[in-house]
């Protein structure tokens, strides 16, 4: 009744099958990292990133200031980004602020997010062909008053 058995397919607690732990790692509102940042797991950032980010999950929080690419199998920004994202997964939520292209699988844009970039569709990991994409960095506004006298004729 009080005997110890195991069951054989309980996993430890610290980790799943690869031993891996399913502790995310967390940067800090408070914190600034300058340069490439690599996570074998998933990566919460809150904080300040100047580089590069890889992991295979990412969560770029609402404080979050992120100046570089993002590589992660599942992405979601909530604060923001200045540079590109490639996933699988790629969520930007009514809080993300996002200047950059998108490569991914399945992409989520909530009300609310701001976005000016490209966005590409990859098929199971492979890149594909941008087809009518027209890459909004040198844009100007739709809005924007006519330049030069010649408008006003």
């Amino acid at each position: 009744m009080f005997g110890s058995t195991k069951k054989p397919d309980a996993k430890p607690a610290s980790g799943g099958s690869n031993g891996r732990s399913r502790v995310p790692s967390i940067i800090s509102a408070d914190t600034t990292l300058t340069g490439d940042l690599r996570s074998t797991g998933e990566l919460h950032l809150d904080g300040t990133v100047e580089g590069d980010v890889h992991a295979d999950r990412l969560v770029i929080g609402e404080t979050a200031v992120i100046k570089g690419n993002v590589q992660a199998d599942t992405v979601r920004v909530c604060g923001k980004l200045d540079g590109n994202v490639t996933g699988r997964e790629v969520v930007l939520t009514a809080s993300a602020r996002m200047t950059g292209d998108i490569h991914h699988e399945v992409l989520t844009l909530e009300p609310g997010a701001r976005f000016a970039g490209a966005v590409r569709h990859m098929e199971a990991g492979k890149a594909a062909p941008a087809v009518g994409v027209v890459p909004l960095r040198n844009a100007e506004p739709a809005l924007a008053a006519p330049k030069g006298p010649s408008a006003a004729a």
